[in-house]
């Protein structure tokens, strides 16, 4: 699914400075959600407040995407119950055919707990004064009330020894709103990256519309290096239908 979008200018927000690109390094990605209950039979029933401010015609545009998601029912002991969860969609911005102008698309869309508190790891003293970095994904299962339980690292670019005491502690004190069945909430599980880097900032592009909007975005990232939630439900998107609104553009 392909939304042409009116752009006003991209910026590219680094460390140091900022500037105006006319062709992406790669698609960037966005993600923008909220919280929303769906019906046992699977339809859309409420959205609630977006994670985004957007103005009126971006806002609208969003909505019309969330209204479109499609879902299987959620089950609980086999009877289709109605759910209340987090719904994200991702929007991936690329390159259009013409130098300057840019494509807003429509490229994921996810359901599941929202995380509510994560404190990152402390920097294991070792690893700072080497300058050693790290990257590692860690399994999490939490209980229905949001409580971490359960931490494992399954996978790290380094051994594991070096990190896991700060990462245990710190993942342990994480706090997640999970889905909820009648108020109920449901225990589950989440995959985290987690990164160790050194004044090193993830770079940031900020797009604004001529509409008014303003989006922040990053590199899209592999999708083993994302975060994942467990769902009581299965989001789906129709990937056929195109909605142009107008010839994206960047620059002055």
């Amino acid at each position: 699914m392909r939304i042409a979008l009116l752009l006003a200018s991209l910026l590219f927000a680094g460390w140091v400075s900022a500037g105006k690109l006319e062709r992406l390094p790669q698609r960037l990605i966005t993600s923008i959600s909220a919280e929303v209950t769906v019906g046992a039979d699977g339809q859309l029933q409420s959205i609630g407040e977006l994670s985004a401010a957007l103005d009126p015609h971006m806002r609208d545009l969003v909505l019309a995407e969330m209204r479109a998601v499609q879902f299987s029912p959620g089950r609980l002991d086999g009877r289709p119950v109605s759910v209340r969860t987090n719904l994200s969609l991702t929007l991936g911005l690329r390159d259009a055919a013409e130098r300057g102008n840019f494509v807003l698309e429509l490229v994921d869309v996810g359901t599941g707990a929202t995380m509510t508190s994560r404190r990152p790891p402390k920097y294991p003293d070792a690893m700072l004064q080497q300058g050693r970095e790290a990257k590692l994904m860690i399994h999490l299962r939490y209980d229905a009330d949001g409580r971490v339980v359960d931490v494992e690292i399954i996978s790290a670019d380094l051994p594991e020894r070096h990190v896991k005491r700060e990462l245990m502690r710190a993942a342990h004190s994480w706090r997640f709103d999970p889905e909820k069945v009648d108020g109920v909430g449901l225990a589950g599980e989440a995959f985290v990256p987690v990164s160790f880097t050194l004044d090193r900032p993830t770079p940031k592009f900020i797009v604004r519309t001529k509409s008014g909007t303003r989006l922040e975005f990053e590199a899209e990232k592999p999708r083993e290096d994302r975060e994942a939630f467990a769902s009581a439900l299965e989001p789906q998107i129709d990937e056929g239908r195109v909605l142009d609104i107008g010839v994206a553009q960047g620059g002055g």
